[in-house]
């Protein structure tokens, strides 16, 4: 079955091809001096384009934007976005490179309405953090130079992740003695990776499509806890399709999931790579799915793990 309830998800963000209105007369590029100022005063519509520079960390004002207003970045360089309470933003195309340990490149949070297209996120220790936020896309950006995670997604809905390309990540090892203790743990580094909680709706409606994901990381990971009896809740409405994944174990893991779809990715395993937590272990990466009233199918693995979904789709 495809999920008819999420063919309405692309117009629910702003798109690429949409009109926006122009900047004012004489306005000209925004930059580091005028930027914050730019983003206060947008009424909505208004398109702002960036000179090229470094422009810091910047955080986007609270409020609402419709029409969307567009901030077009190429040539900007940047040490994180923060978008806290926004809504009806898209950010077109510019380059994050943060300054590792524990740094976001991007913060979604209680968002509605937001956009990254063709942007490249390096050096931090996650790509993009979606929290509390619906109608929320990210769309042909490729993270890299990551540490621990690409894309998490929690406590959210209405969500599009798509043609992005995850490679090259540097997790910290876990570091053993001589008798293997484990004296420091590892990152455990996902391209996407989502996750419900029990107080709040569970994640719904996501599409993952098209994206390619390459190295020492897992692949696609929604993953479901039960903590004292207490069920985190699962997934409502996944799409994950037509994604290429060379990595180092869970192609795909879609766990406790409902009316959702897995369906024409392929998985296999990175030469050479490593899990981060355990060095010494080569796991083979598969396709995993449970939950209710799924469809999974002509997914294929080539290094021998699991494959919940490898015939042919009707």
């Amino acid at each position: 079955m495809r999920i008819a309830a999420l063919a309405a998800l692309a117009l629910a963000v702003p798109a690429c091809g949409t009109a926006a209105a122009p900047q004012g007369p004489g306005a000209g590029p925004a930059t580091l001096r005028t930027l914050a100022a730019r983003l206060k005063s947008a009424k909505g519509g208004e398109t702002i384009r960036l000179a090229p520079g470094d422009y810091g960390r910047v955080v986007f004002p609270r409020g609402g934007h419709s029409p969307a207003i567009t901030v077009e970045a190429t040539g900007a360089t940047f040490e994180g976005l923060v978008l806290n309470g926004t809504g009806g933003v898209t950010v077109r195309g510019g380059t994050i490179r943060g300054t590792g340990g524990r740094s976001y490149g991007i913060g979604i949070r209680d968002s509605d309405g937001v956009r990254i297209e063709g942007m490249s996120i390096t050096n931090t220790h996650r790509g993009v953090v979606v929290n509390e936020s619906r109608n929320v896309a990210l769309v042909g950006n490729e993270l890299t130079g990551l540490i621990s995670d690409g894309i998490n997604i929690a406590l959210s809905s209405h969500v599009l992740v798509q043609r992005n390309r995850c490679h090259d990540f540097s997790p910290n090892l876990a570091v053993f003695d001589a008798a293997g203790k484990k004296l420091r743990d590892g990152d455990h580094p996902d391209c996407i990776q989502a996750w419900s909680r029990p107080t709040r709706a569970p994640v719904s409606d996501v599409q993952v499509l098209d994206n390619v994901m390459e190295g020492n990381m897992q692949g696609i990971f929604f993953g479901n806890h039960v903590r004292g009896g207490v069920d985190d809740g699962g997934f409502d409405r996944v799409t994950i399709r037509g994604n290429r994944i060379r990595v180092t174990m869970s192609g795909i893991v879609l766990d406790d999931a409902r009316d959702s779809e897995v369906a024409d990715n392929q998985v296999s395993q990175f030469p050479g790579a490593i899990f981060a937590t355990r060095p010494a272990f080569r796991l083979k990466p598969n396709v995993r799915v449970s939950g209710a009233r799924n469809r999974a199918c002509g997914n294929v693995v080539t290094t021998g793990g699991v494959n919940q979904g490898g015939g042919r789709c009707p």
